[in-house]
């Protein structure tokens, strides 16, 4: 900066005007200066919480959100939508199961997973339905669930594929190509699970398979395997446990 400024002098001074031109550069500077100034207190006040505060308090509504008592009849309103919504799937449950003891006993088990993994209640009491409503075991519900959130490996998404067909596959008593399909998708395959605990090969499986040969039981045994010691997806729930998202479900929980 200073060469330059040096520059200019020069270049002017040539002219033999020295102590004019120094002068007039002088006043230049100053006059940056004194507006560099000003700006920058106009940017200082525009950008000060007060001004702040007054730019968000003239936006449509928001004195009446600021107001104390309407924040408390919000919070008021969100716990009883909540109740609502508990209350909701606790009789959604007893119409499923046919015992108001069973689906307590399930959304218990569905509350204490939910607490130490990512999953959320909801998406788990989702899941828990859909499976129900094909028809699944009552009591096997809650045992399928945890095994498909430790190969689902926290994703929700994954979670909903592998529930629902799962759900397909209870139903039907079989496993389609298309069931398979679905659970690859999802990131599971049962006949490569099944190859490691029969030794028969794919092919072989495969064939089993169009022959409607591979059933829930053995759909049930793949995924068993592969979440129990030893398999892929072992103890992975209490992995997600120790992990940021699995910490902040236990305090959301």
């Amino acid at each position: 900066m200073d060469s330059v400024l040096k520059f200019l002098i020069k270049l002017q001074a040539d002219e033999g005007n020295v102590l004019s031109v120094a002068r007039q550069t002088s006043k230049q500077l100053d006059e940056i200066s004194r507006k560099a100034t000003s700006t920058g207190a106009r940017l200082r006040e525009a950008f000060s919480f007060s001004k702040f505060k007054d730019s968000l308090m003239s936006l449509p509504g928001m004195q009446f959100l600021a107001n104390p008592y309407v924040l408390i009849s919000a919070g008021i309103g969100a716990v009883t939508s909540l109740g609502a919504q508990a209350e909701q799937t606790s009789v959604a449950f007893t119409t499923l199961v046919g015992s108001e003891e069973k689906a307590a006993g399930i959304l218990k088990q569905i509350n204490e997973f939910a607490a130490k993994t990512p999953y959320s209640n909801l998406d788990l009491v989702d899941n828990a339905k859909t499976m129900l409503n094909f028809g699944v075991e009552t009591d096997k519900v809650n045992g399928y669930l945890r095994q498909l959130g430790d190969i689902a490996g926290g994703d929700k998404n994954k979670l909903g594929s592998l529930s629902l067909v799962l759900g397909q596959v209870a139903s039907a008593g079989k496993m389609s190509g298309q069931d398979l399909l679905q659970f690859i998708n999802a990131g599971f395959n049962p006949l490569k699970e099944l190859q490691k605990m029969t030794g028969k090969t794919y092919a072989e499986l495969q064939d089993m398979m169009s022959k409607g040969q591979i059933g829930m039981d053995a759909v049930a045994a793949a995924i068993n395997h592969a979440t129990s010691a030893g398999g892929a997806f072992a103890g992975m729930s209490d992995k997600l446990s120790q992990t940021v998202s699995g910490k902040f479900s236990t305090l959301v929980g």
